[in-house]
């Protein structure tokens, strides 16, 4: 009985070692962005912020969605998941930041990135990619428009024991579309510069190549031909 009353305890705290690890790991990740944060929101916020992010990088995957109800569980006791879920909403509906500052982190950040590829004589390629992110099970979400599933082309691909009929027109499920920039030299990790969510839906909804012009002109007025324009197919 001791024995295994030593051996739970044990694991207890490696679990705990390793949540201490990952959220030490995260917060020097996130260091940068948490100082600017602090300028604009009260240190509780932030931290509600960072424990989000762990939450949300411990339990989201791709084929499992995360409740608000459940991500406020892991701010807090499982038992006092309102108040966590409370600590969240506070996060959200706070008036003192939006999502132009994040942007904004990541444009400087992209700034001092190509800065470094300058200063070494490296080639800067900006990165142009789209894709969606499919909803299909979405009804009442805001901004929801019809996109063409890439996983329904997939599951009907021809498969050994499996018979779909060849042609037909694509299937179409609620989602997003998604406009994307990447900064990234010959080598080296690819850095992040901005990322546009936006709906075909709507008497003002904007088309691709609008999307497309506008984050253009930005990179233009800001870099100029200081980097080299790599597009997709698209």
């Amino acid at each position: 009985m001791s024995i295994q009353s030593n051996t739970a305890l044990t694991s207890e705290q490696v679990k705990e070692h390793v949540e201490e690890a990952f959220a030490w790991k995260l917060e020097v990740f996130l260091h940068s962005l948490l100082i600017v944060l602090d300028a604009y929101l009260d240190k509780r916020l932030v931290r509600t912020f960072l424990k989000s992010i762990a939450g949300i990088l411990c339990f989201r995957n791709f084929k499992q969605g995360l409740y608000l109800s459940e991500l406020g569980a892991y701010l807090g006791e499982p038992s006092s998941c309102a108040a966590g879920t409370k600590r969240i909403s506070r996060l959200f509906h706070s008036l003192k930041w939006g999502k132009e500052i994040i942007e904004e982190f990541l444009w400087e950040r992209a700034d001092q990135r190509l800065c470094e590829l300058e200063t070494q004589g490296k080639l800067a390629l900006c990165i142009w990619d789209g894709s969606v992110i499919e909803k299909p099970e979405s009804d009442h979400t805001e901004g929801m428009c019809a996109v063409t599933s890439s996983k329904a082309a997939r599951l009907r691909k021809q498969r050994k024991g499996v018979f779909n009929p060849p042609g037909g027109k694509p299937i179409t499920v609620l989602g997003m579309e998604w406009t994307g920039i990447l900064l990234l030299g010959m080598h080296g990790i690819p850095l992040v510069v901005t990322m546009c969510w936006w709906s075909r839906k709507g008497e003002r909804a904007p088309t691709g190549r609008e999307v497309e012009k506008r984050l253009r002109w930005k990179v233009m007025m800001r870099w100029g031909k200081r980097v080299i324009h790599v597009f997709d197919r698209g």
